[in-house]
C-alpha cells in the first residue's frame, strides 16, 4: 500500500501528466468484482427480490479515476482527496445502476448497504456521492452493464488486492512508458512492470471481431462483383437473342433511346423483386450479426437506403452496356434476314 501511495505522488507531479488515478481493474472487458444486485440494499428502504437485477460490477479506485479514464460525474462531485481521510465510507454508482436503484429521485446522499444480510459492525453504509456515466466492462461487443465504485483509501480493508496505475498525459507513449519505467525501478528496481495504452487495450479486444468483419466484407464484396458479372452476361445473352427484334422495332420507328428504356425496365423488373427479397430476409436475420456492429443499429435506415441504391446503380451499369450495343443493330440488315 505504501509503495502504491508513494508511485502515484511522484507521478503526479510529472512532465506533462494531467491526472494520476489507482483502480484494482480496467475496463474494457478486464477483470473486475461482481456482487449480486438483490444484495445491496438501501437504507431506510425494503430489500430488493431475491433474484432480480442480475450481476452489479464494482471496483475500487481513487478520486482522479473518473477524469484519468474521462469517465463523465453525470451528478454530484465523485470522489475527492478530503473524502480520501475521512472515516465515513463513500461510493459512485454508474447512471444504470442509480436509475435501477433509485428510480425517480436522485441517489446523491443516500446510504447504500453492500452486504446485505450482514451484522452491523461488518456492513457499515456507503454514502452516494456521485453518479457516473456507463462504462463497457464486458468488452466492445457487451453492452454497458451497472456499476458501483468504491473509493479505495489507505487502510488495509480497501486493498484487498494490488493496484493498477493510470496515467493521462500529453506526451507520447513512448516517452512516459520509459518515464514510468524509471520512476518504478527507483522505488522497486527489480519488480516487473507492464506498460501500455488505453488504445492498445481497445485495439486488442478489436481485432476478433474486426477480422470477423473484414472477413464478412470481403465474402460480400465477392458475392456483389459475381452479381454485377452474372447480371452483365445474363443481359448481354438476352439483348443477343433479342437483337431481331430489337431490329424490326427500330425498322417501325423506335428510337435508339426506346429501347435502351425498354431493356433496363426488364431487367429492373428482374432485380427489384431479388432486392425486396434479399432485403427482406437481412432485416429479419440482422439481429444475429448485431455483435459484429458497432455505433450502428443491426436495422440501420440509411445502410439499407445505401444497399438499395448501390444494388439499383449496379444494374443501370451492368445493363447499359449490353443495351447501347444492342441498338446498334442495323434495322434493313434484321428485316432482310427474318
Amino acid at each position: 500500500m505504501a509503495f502504491f501511495e508513494q508511485l502515484q505522488h511522484n507521478l503526479r507531479w510529472g512532465p506533462g501528466v494531467d491526472a494520476v488515478a489507482l483502480s484494482d481493474s480496467l475496463p474494457p472487458g478486464g477483470y473486475h468484482h461482481d456482487q449480486i444486485y438483490a444484495s445491496l440494499r438501501v437504507e431506510g428502504q425494503p430489500r430488493f427480490m431475491s433474484g432480480t437485477g442480475g450481476n452489479v460490477a464494482w471496483r475500487w479506485v481513487t478520486p482522479e479515476y473518473f477524469r484519468t479514464l474521462g469517465v463523465p460525474i453525470i451528478e454530484g462531485s465523485g470522489f475527492t482527496d478530503d473524502e480520501i481521510r475521512s472515516a465515513n465510507r463513500f461510493i459512485v454508482l454508474s447512471r444504470s445502476l442509480a436509475e435501477r436503484m433509485f428510480p425517480g429521485q436522485s441517489p446523491l446522499g443516500q446510504q447504500v448497504h453492500l452486504a446485505s444480510g450482514a451484522p452491523a459492525t461488518q456492513d457499515p453504509p456507503y454514502l452516494v456521492v456521485g453518479i457516473a456515466g456507463d462504462v463497457k466492462n464486458g468488452g466492445l461487443a457487451v453492452g454497458e452493464e451497472p456499476e458501483y465504485y468504491r473509493l479505495r483509501r489507505p487502510r488495509a480493508e480497501d486493498w484487498d488486492r494490488g493496484a493498477i496505475v493510470l496515467v493521462k498525459s500529453s506526451l507520447p507513449a513512448t516517452t512516459m512508458e520509459r518515464w514510468l519505467r524509471q520512476q518504478v525501478a527507483s522505488l522497486d528496481p527489480e519488480l516487473p512492470v507492464e506498460v501500455g495504452t488505453l488504445r492498445e487495450r481497445v485495439g486488442k479486444l478489436a481485432d476478433q471481431p474486426r477480422f470477423e468483419m473484414l472477413l464478412v466484407g470481403y465474402f460480400a464484396c465477392t458475392g456483389l462483383v459475381l452479381a454485377i458479372i452474372g447480371l452483365y452476361g445474363v443481359t448481354s445473352f438476352s439483348m443477343v437473342q433479342r437483337k431481331p427484334e430489337i431490329g424490326i422495332r427500330m425498322a417501325l420507328g423506335a428510337s435508339k433511346g426506346d429501347m435502351v428504356r425498354l431493356v433496363l425496365e426488364c431487367t429492373m423488373g428482374m432485380v427489384l423483386p431479388g432486392t425486396i427479397a434479399g432485403h427482406t430476409l437481412a432485416f429479419g436475420l440482422a439481429q444475429v450479426w448485431s455483435s459484429l456492429l458497432f455505433n450502428i443499429g443491426p436495422h440501420d435506415a440509411v445502410t439499407f437506403c445505401g444497399v438499395t441504391m448501390l444494388l439499383i446503380a449496379v444494374t443501370v451499369i451492368a445493363s447499359l452496356v449490353p443495351a447501347i450495343s444492342a441498338t446498334r443493330v442495323d434495322p434493313m440488315a434484321t428485316l432482310r434476314v427474318d
